[in-house]
């Protein structure tokens, strides 16, 4: 199973209440959000450009492996990065990307025997002491998109971009490659301050990925957020044109 772009006959599938008029909508609505705010976005398709944009933006980052443009793997597919910059600036202070899985089995599998595209080496622990503990993963099946690698530049935060720019991801994953599911992994701290949900992920769980020593002592332990396309995009989509948000 391949993912495809828009304009691919395979792109026909039936996404039962969904209207691709409204996640247009929905889509452009937050983009007006972000213009407000100072901030325009684009979809950037040159992963080795971004890498070192990326790099250079963020002192002592690592870039997670399932977006390497040399990562490789048999359930991997496109890839692409939402880049954030200032009006009327060409540079980026905002960062996202977007990586297709096809799932052959379930999600819980794809993240045990997979960790290693998860695992960055200053985490300090090996992918082969890592498993997926998320009884809603054991569920998971077919297309799906991971998100990661959000990041805005301090000098840019303040204006919005942690509500829009994620949602605007979740909009394109779904317009562009018409996921089953969209998730991603969330460190102790982003889940339990409630961000998940800004984002527009309605499903967190604990046990999304947890790395132990060669003791078996956990060092590393991420939620996992999920997004049931056909629900809760649809949720999402609501929430944001019909401006329930709003101070009323």
């Amino acid at each position: 199973m391949e993912f495809r772009d828009a304009l691919s006959g395979d792109r026909a599938r039936d996404f039962t209440g969904i209207n691709e008029i409204d996640l247009a909508e929905f889509v452009t609505t937050l983009n007006r959000q972000g213009r407000s705010a100072g901030l325009k976005y684009s979809i950037e398709t040159d992963l080795e450009d971004m890498r070192r944009r990326y790099l250079a933006s963020r002192s002592g980052a690592i870039l997670t492996p399932i977006f390497d443009p040399e990562a490789g793997g048999a359930e991997l597919g496109p890839a692409i990065w939402i880049a954030a910059r200032k009006t009327g600036e060409e540079e980026v202070v905002g960062y996202q990307a977007l990586r297709a899985v096809d799932l052959t089995t379930t999600l819980a599998d794809h993240l045990t025997h997979d960790a290693a595209l998860y695992t960055t080496p200053d985490m300090g622990v090996e992918p082969e002491h890592a498993a997926c503990h998320s009884d809603a993963a054991a569920s998971v099946r077919g297309r799906a998109i991971y998100h990661g690698e959000v990041w805005l530049s301090p000098e840019a935060r303040g204006h919005g971009y942690g509500k829009t720019a994620p949602r605007i991801a979740l909009g394109v994953a779904v317009l562009r490659y018409r996921p089953d599911w969209i998730f991603g992994l969330a460190y102790n701290p982003i889940a339990h301050s409630g961000m998940l949900t800004r984002y527009g992920y309605f499903w967190n769980s604990p046990g999304g990925l947890v790395w132990r020593d060669k003791d078996g002592v956990v060092k590393h332990h991420n939620w996992l957020s999920l997004c049931r396309v056909r629900s809760d995009i649809r949720d999402l989509t609501r929430l944001v044109v019909e401006d329930w948000e709003s101070e009323v």
